[in-house]
């Protein structure tokens, strides 16, 4: 069998990265079958092109995410990573309902794509990083994705819920306690805050709460290390 691609592939607990290269010199088709991943995949061209065939569309980079479990086939030459997620952990919550919002796939736009294409660009090229690197890229790269999954809100209320949150991580960050900093009720905020950012205030605290354990996560092995860490609750 031709070899048509090259690369890294480093995994951790709730996530893998994969950094490759598919020679354009190869006579060998590069696209795959159709397939399912049980994992939120998101695709992402460094200095190459990709299309991603689904049953009833093509999609094309810079930059596309697809949700967990769609079959799809991956057509690709040049310089591509893969970013996979679990769509169960607090991560893939947030892209699903912040980015995807429940769609099977979504084109992110040039200014989002370009900002997560420079993470590993910049920082990956020659595909040669060691363990401790493309763990921390990983984790940059999930954490621009979270930046992205709270879409950017109108209401002054909703913005001032944000600030207070993410500087009181080590207070109660209760639906009650938030609705009281704006004068809402319990009920109307949390309405309130899924209509602005796609998400609801739970699942934007878990991941407040989780983000010190996904930072941590940085042994040689690529292990998952959230015990004992400041902050890491949920």
């Amino acid at each position: 069998m031709a070899r048509i691609a090259r690369g890294n592939i480093f995994v951790w607990e709730g996530g893998a990265l994969w950094a490759f290269e598919v020679s354009p010199k190869s006579s060998t088709r590069k696209i795959t079958d159709f397939h399912a991943h049980h994992a939120i995949q998101v695709t992402l061209a460094l200095d190459g092109e990709f299309r991603i065939h689904l049953s009833d569309r093509v999609l094309a980079g810079p930059a596309v995410v697809i949700s967990a479990d769609i079959a799809h086939a991956f057509e690709a030459e040049g310089s591509i990573a893969i970013l996979f997620i679990e769509p169960e952990t607090a991560a893939g919550l947030l892209i699903t309902g912040g980015i995807l919002r429940d769609r099977t796939a979504a084109v992110l736009s040039e200014d989002n794509a370009v900002a997560l294409t420079t993470v590993i660009r910049d920082q990956a090229r020659g595909l040669n990083l060691g363990d401790r690197d493309w763990n921390r890229l990983g984790q940059q790269l999930i954490g621009s994705f979270i930046d992205q999954a709270v879409h950017p809100s109108a209401d002054a209320r909703i913005l001032e819920i944000l600030r207070w949150a993410r500087t009181n991580m080590d207070g109660r960050l209760g639906i009650s306690d938030a609705a009281r900093q704006v004068g809402l009720s319990s009920n109307r905020m949390s309405h309130l805050f899924v209509e602005e950012t796609g998400l609801p205030f739970r699942t934007f605290v878990l991941w407040l709460r989780l983000a010190p354990c996904y930072q941590s996560a940085n042994d040689r092995t690529g292990r998952y290390r959230g015990g004992g860490v400041k902050g890491c609750r949920a």
